[in-house]
This record gives C-alpha cells, sequence and structure tokens, in this order.
C-alpha cells in the first residue's frame, strides 16, 4: 500500500493469509490532500509462496481528465465517521464514492482510528473488509462504496449542449 498525505509518501508491505477475491488486485483512491494505491500478489504452496512485488497503478489524481463524477470528501482523526456536504471531483478509473475508515489497535499503540471520504476504483471497493496482523499490531481496514453519479454541473452542461443541438436542428 502506498500512502500520500499532503505531500509525504509512505510504502508499507504486508503479508498475511487473505482470500482469493483479494489477490492480484491494483487500485487507488483519493481524499483531501492525498491518495491510497493498493497493490497484492499472492502466493500458493506451489510456488513456495514467494509472491512478486506488486506493481502500483499511478495514482489517479495524475490523469489529465476528469471523469465526471463527484463525491462526497473529508478526512477526521479519532473515528471512524466523517460525514460532510463538500465534495470533490474524481478523476481516471475512480468511479466509486469511498467511505474508508481504519482501526489500529495492540502493543506498543493505543487504538488509532482513522476516516475519509473520496473517490476510488471498483476493485478497491470489492475489498470490502481487510485485516493485518504484524507484530503485535492489528489492522482493520472497512471500504464502503456506493456508486457514484455524474455531477451536477457535468450533466448541466449536456443538457445544455443538447439543446443547443436541437435549437440548431429545428431552426
Amino acid at each position: 500500500m502506498v500512502t500520500t498525505i499532503n505531500g509525504a509518501t509512505a510504502k508499507n508491505f504486508f503479508r498475511s493469509c487473505a482470500p482469493k477475491n483479494q489477490c492480484n488486485v491494483t487500485g487507488s483512491s483519493s481524499f483531501p490532500g492525498g491518495t491510497l494505491q493498493m497493490a497484492s500478489t499472492c502466493c500458493t504452496v506451489e510456488n513456495r509462496c514467494t509472491p512478486n512485488e506488486p506493481q502500483f497503478a499511478s495514482p489517479a489524481t495524475n490523469n489529465t481528465w476528469a471523469n465526471g463524477i463527484v463525491c462526497r470528501q473529508c478526512q477526521t482523526i479519532n473515528s471512524d465517521r466523517c460525514d460532510t456536504q463538500n465534495s470533490t471531483v474524481c478523476y481516471g478509473n475512480e468511479s466509486m464514492c469511498i467511505r474508508l475508515s481504519t482501526i489500529t489497535s495492540g502493543y506498543p499503540q493505543e487504538e488509532s482510528v482513522l476516516a475519509f471520504r473520496g473517490c476510488a476504483t471498483r476493485s478497491v471497493c470489492d475489498m470490502n473488509q481487510q485485516l493485518f496482523k504484524t507484530s503485535g499490531l492489528s489492522t482493520v481496514y472497512n471500504y464502503i462504496c456506493t456508486s457514484a453519479a455524474t455531477g451536477l454541473h457535468y450533466g448541466s452542461i449536456i443538457l445544455l449542449t443538447f439543446f443547443v443541438f436541437i435549437l440548431n436542428v429545428t431552426s
């Protein structure tokens, strides 16, 4: 997982057991001030459980085209909820609206909770939930997604273009 927040990037690798539907998945999500890139590879007994290093896709915010999707955006610390009326435009393949919450607990730290809303690829949303346990720490990622709709401003432009076309045809 590669997380970028306000220009600072952290690359984390987790090794744990996972269901097959979480194997060989890449995706991304965007939120206020940052991105989350996810990639997974899996191993089996046949390949001596030596997975390849995951290959991360470029973050959607590096794409040059907005896809017309608008989602709510926010981030919070010490809460697994993040409610807002603020919105953000989605880019690239991020066609879903996401609310992601993470809860980290265990030695040596107290429980840490954070949440954000933004845009995500369907592959991130399909994860539903992930649990990682390492060195006494346990982190749960809860992915809650909704189908996004094109923003009002984007739809208005299409509607206006259609009416101008109709007016030109009938004139």
